[in-house]
């Protein structure tokens, strides 16, 4: 979760913010059984008047960190960075400084065996524990505020944001729903579900959740494996509600606490075809990343695997601290995500903004972004970079 903001927000431009044409003619507005459809054929900014993320503002501390799960930037500058590596937070002061590192492997108060989630709910920062299925919190000086069981757990639930009611949202990552012969290329369907006081309330929504192959061996026993270019569901808290994509095409759904979709958002993006080369490149990537013992059994199970037509068309979702909606683009074999999409308060598709080589936006503010960059050696540093606009 980023900052909580609510849907009363109104768009307000960063400082020598990029000018704004705009032009009707490119975003139509409709109603559908109660539901706001908002299409944007083209984006709002003009060439050349997109912004970017460029300089670094604060030179943090060197750390040795590992597998970072998020970072937020609270409101007196301070940064706190959740790391799973080492299961712990550690927060920064305004000047980068490391003020504290809070947390270690273990069951005890304000110890981890997986985290996998950090979020904020104004200087209160949290973090959800997988394999506990428990939330963790602390205040802004990193001091252990009380921890939250929650029941009954959800299976391999992950949490992604909270609601201005103070609620809790997870999405389960897999559901038995498929037949048990089938064969071949499958999705499930999973729940979003809101917790209470650490107690379940409901299900907010379902979505289709991730894709996977799945066939039969010798003997007739059913295995699971990794499908090329698997699509899955993306999920991010935006104004007091809940953004859901499906990852099939450039589309959005847009729904209250109460369960209710209230929008959906839809744009023209980029054609989502996959070439040979495409399809190479990323299997070549999954398999020089494994371990070398690793390797030649997953080269035989891509080899085998059912090829798409299409790639996923878009990846991770968050919202900023003026209310603004990001949506990055699905990324390359080679390098995270170069390109984020911006959308409005109100769901239009504003423009682009194009990150730097080897940087991942964490969080972001009006005039900031807050992520992680890799160095050369492929170590993970934390950055503070400016956001401006072009002209």
């Amino acid at each position: 979760m980023r900052h909580l903001v609510t849907a009363a927000i109104v768009y307000a431009p960063l400082a020598a913010c990029a000018r704004m044409d705009t032009a009707p003619s490119t975003v139509a507005t409709r109603d559908s059984a109660g539901i706001s459809i908002i299409e944007s054929s083209a984006p709002q900014w003009t060439a050349g008047t997109e912004w970017s993320i460029v300089d670094v503002s604060t030179a943090f501390a060197p750390v040795d960190i590992s597998g970072v799960i998020g970072a937020v930037r609270l409101d007196d500058g301070t940064s706190v960075l959740g790391e799973e590596g080492a299961a712990r937070l550690l927060y920064f002061g305004a000047d980068g400084a490391l003020k504290r590192s809070v947390g270690r492997r273990g069951d005890g108060p304000g110890e981890f065996r997986l985290p996998l989630f950090l979020g904020r709910a104004g200087d209160t920062v949290w973090v959800y524990d997988y394999t506990q299925a428990r939330v963790t919190r602390f205040d802004a000086e990193g001091e252990l505020i009380d921890i939250v069981n929650l029941t009954p757990p959800l299976p391999s639930a992950l949490a992604f944001g909270g609601l201005p009611d103070g609620s809790l949202v997870f999405m389960g990552q897999w559901h038995s729903n498929v037949a048990r012969n089938a064969q071949g290329l499958m999705r499930d369907t999973v729940a979003v579900v809101r917790y209470r006081d650490g107690v379940r309330a409901d299900t907010v929504a379902t979505t289709p959740g991730r894709e996977f192959v799945q066939r039969a061996e010798a003997g007739g026993r059913m295995v699971m494996s990794r499908a090329i270019f698997a699509r899955r569901a993306s999920a991010t808290i935006w104004g007091g509600v809940i953004v859901l994509g499906a990852q099939s095409d450039h589309s959005l759904r847009v729904v209250g606490a109460d369960g209710r979709e209230r929008q959906s958002i839809r744009w023209s993006g980029p054609d989502l075809t996959l070439t040979a080369a495409d399809v190479t490149g990323w299997v070549d990537a999954q398999i020089a990343s494994a371990p070398a013992g690793q390797r030649e059994p997953m080269r035989w199970v891509f080899a085998a695997s059912p090829v798409p037509e299409r790639r996923p068309s878009y990846d991770r979702l968050m919202a900023d601290a003026s209310g603004r909606l990001w949506v990055s683009e699905y990324p390359t074999a080679e390098a995270e995500p170069s390109r984020w999409d911006v959308f409005a308060p109100d769901g239009t598709w504003l423009g682009p903004v194009r990150v730097p080589e080897r940087f991942r936006p964490l969080d972001v503010g009006r005039d900031w972004v807050l992520g992680v960059r890799l160095d050369s050696l492929d170590a993970e540093r934390l950055e503070l970079r400016m956001l401006r606009s072009r002209n």
